[in-house]
């Protein structure tokens, strides 16, 4: 989950250099930016595969599957956007994908456990013992 997270998160800021070197006038960047879109989204079904791992068998929360899927969806308008050379839409969009990317990030290298519902056979879910 981490790894995935960070590599994702690190993709995507490739992603703004990469963009950041095409406006800056190097035009052979902008055949990169398009080619780490299509890396950048399979990092990110990766990352929604973890997610989704995690909340089921660990029984994590349920926000980062959320907010994994809403990435996807995300980044594919980003694609859909950049097709049609809406600028405008595209910066802000990336920004803000980079800006979900680091909260899932720092989510996943916090405490494994935060927010985990403790497991049925667990000493945590047994109920405390009466005092004596």
């Amino acid at each position: 989950m981490r790894v995935a997270a960070t590599l994702t998160a690190a993709d995507a800021v490739l992603q703004a250099m990469l963009a950041g070197r095409f406006l800056a006038g190097n035009f052979d960047s902008l055949a990169l930016h398009g080619t780490n879109a299509i890396v950048l989204g399979v990092l990110t079904v990766v990352l929604l595969g973890m997610t989704v791992a995690r909340s089921r068998v660990e029984r994590g929360p349920w926000w980062p599957v959320a907010a994994a899927g809403a990435l996807l969806a995300a980044e594919g308008l980003e694609v859909w956007i950049a097709q049609r050379n809406l600028l405008e839409l595209h910066v802000p969009l990336g920004v803000g994908v980079i800006a979900a990317l680091i909260m899932i990030t720092t989510w996943a290298w916090r405490d494994p456990h935060a927010g985990r519902a403790p497991l049925r056979h667990s000493p945590e879910a047994q109920p405390a013992a009466e005092p004596r």
